[in-house]
């Protein structure tokens, strides 16, 4: 019997799965097996794989969308079922190195109190720089963190990153966590589902860590800061569950503060940018974690916003000379000008504060915490927020009021319902 068994979750991805079972397949190993699960797609991706790769490939075809942990669950009941050494999840979207497998091999072996190993992870797009290399979560602000998130690869990091958990776009599981711990938390439907996961092996006893020895490609945007409407419920949810769930009993109600200020917090933002079918989304996902509903969301809390009018395109409409000061945030300043050239290729970018220029941008860290009453500049923060004139300073002002009422009005409802969720968990 191999030793490692190989899960890979698809769904309407054929030219992304096939080239993802390729790259396995030029391992410099072959001491495994290799399970598709498909989840019920609608493009040619079954016909594909089993044309291209035959016997080489177990594929199993869910009869509906199971969602990512429904889809990779179903194949890990088979690979626990049949005892492999070694299980290892891999999202349709990777590209795995020649060595990636092998090293995860050989650290498991040689680190048996591992239960859970992730992959060094790097952009597909920027191969030079990290995507991530393990999470953290952090209990005392109730947020998940991302090590190394795209941060330019210098050959300073550790080679074993201990973390709390990692992500399953590229990870081995040991089989005897797995028989003991369980797989994935299937009612999750998507996201939170693989940190969970790590999480519970976590608290099982075993360490996990990332390996730098194990590379992997993944085609997740590094810039791409969009938000849809699918991503956005899921994420909630999820998160806010993960952390009524999981916090101690003693740090419920600090718990509380922490989840609704940054909900709250999101949720404007994505109202001062009139995203309101995502701004409904939020509330349905928030309403949903404190009624206990879980699994797959129904498709009319899914709202989609009608493309709306660029605010930047706006902003520039007849301008031909602008200066960006960047002040610590070159990059950020450095992705403003592409997509200011994008709108207009013509456009004059000084970053010479002397010279005479028709506007001036400015990067800051958030627009919600400029206490100007009158703007000098337009300000663009780094999650890509627009502050420009003075409807928006009128907006931006209102936060910290409308916020204060909010978690006055939500708090005490959100405890109860969390300690209520807590109990039927027990």
């Amino acid at each position: 019997m191999k030793s490692i068994g190989i899960v890979i979750c698809n769904y309407n991805k054929e030219k992304d799965i096939v080239n993802c079972i390729q790259s396995v397949l030029e391992s410099n190993t072959n001491d495994f097996d290799i399970y598709v699960v498909d989840n019920a797609s609608t493009d040619h991706s079954v016909s594909e794989i089993k044309k291209r790769f035959q016997d080489q490939v177990t594929v199993i075809e869910n009869k509906e969308n199971l969602g990512g942990s429904g889809g990779f669950n179903t194949g890990l009941r088979i690979v626990v079922e049949k005892g492999y050494r070694y299980i290892v999840c891999l999202d349709n979207d990777i590209l795995v190195d020649e060595n990636a497998i092998r090293a995860l091999y050989e650290c498991m072996e040689a680190n048996p109190e591992i239960g859970m190993l992730g992959s060094k992870v790097y952009h597909m797009e920027h191969p030079d720089y990290v995507q991530q290399y393990g999470l953290n979560l952090d209990f005392e602000n109730s947020v998940p963190i991302t090590l190394c998130a795209d941060v330019l690869e210098d050959g300073s990091m550790p080679e074993i990153m201990y973390c709390d958990t990692v992500a399953t776009c590229s990870v081995m599981i040991r089989g005897t966590a797995a028989k003991e711990v369980g797989i994935m938390p299937e009612d999750n439907f998507i996201y939170w589902d693989d940190m969970e996961w790590g999480y519970r092996i976590n608290l099982a006893g075993y360490k996990i860590a990332a390996y730098s020895k194990s590379v992997v490609l993944h085609a997740m945007g590094a810039t791409d800061k969009s938000k849809s409407a699918f991503t956005t419920y899921y994420i909630w949810r999820n998160w806010i569950n993960f952390f009524i769930h999981y916090a101690k009993e003693e740090d419920l109600a600090r718990t509380s503060l922490n989840l609704l200020t940054q909900f709250y917090y999101n949720y404007y933002e994505t109202m001062y940018n009139e995203k309101h079918g995502i701004a409904q989304t939020m509330m349905y996902a928030y309403d949903d974690v404190l009624h206990g509903v879980r699994g797959k969301a129904d498709p009319e809390k899914l709202i989609c916003d009608e493309p709306a009018e660029n605010k930047l395109e706006r902003i520039l409409k007849g301008i031909s000379h602008i200066a960006i000061h960047a002040e610590d945030h070159i990059e950020d300043a450095e992705f403003l000008s592409k997509r200011i050239l994008q709108i207009n290729p013509n456009m004059m970018i000084s970053y010479d504060t002397t010279n005479d220029t028709e506007l001036n941008f400015k990067i800051c860290d958030d627009i919600f915490k400029i206490k100007e009453d009158a703007l000098s500049c337009i300000y663009v923060d780094t999650n890509d927020n627009i502050l420009a004139d003075s409807d928006d300073l009128s907006f931006i002002k209102n936060y910290e009021f409308s916020l204060q009422l909010f978690l006055y009005q939500q708090q005490p409802l959100f405890l109860k319902c969390a300690k209520a969720l807590r109990e039927l968990k027990r």
